[in-house]
């Protein structure tokens, strides 16, 4: 006899999954950003462009701009649309 798959458990698996995921990830990023010096040149540095912070880092500013993205979305750091500034 086989049993009906309980949709709502199945959802549930699913969410969590996805949110260990996304916090293993977001820890990761974190320390790769710690590695590479960019939250001590953000320290006391106040609002920066990416261009500004790149320099300050000697990063390339493309994929410092996706590190502050991701960084961003996990509440890390935040984001200025108004000048696309990170403080």
């Amino acid at each position: 006899m086989t049993e009906a798959i309980d949709a709502s458990k199945v959802e549930q698996l699913a969410g969590k999954v996805i949110g260990d995921v996304a916090g293993a990830m977001a820890v990761f990023m974190s320390y790769l950003g710690d590695q590479a010096g960019v939250y001590a040149a953000m320290d006391g540095a106040g609002a920066l462009s990416v261009d500004a912070l790149a320099e300050k880092t000697g990063l390339n500013p493309k994929y410092l701009l996706q590190w502050l993205g991701s960084n961003a979305a996990a509440g890390y750091v935040t984001h200025h649309p108004d000048g696309d500034l990170f403080p």
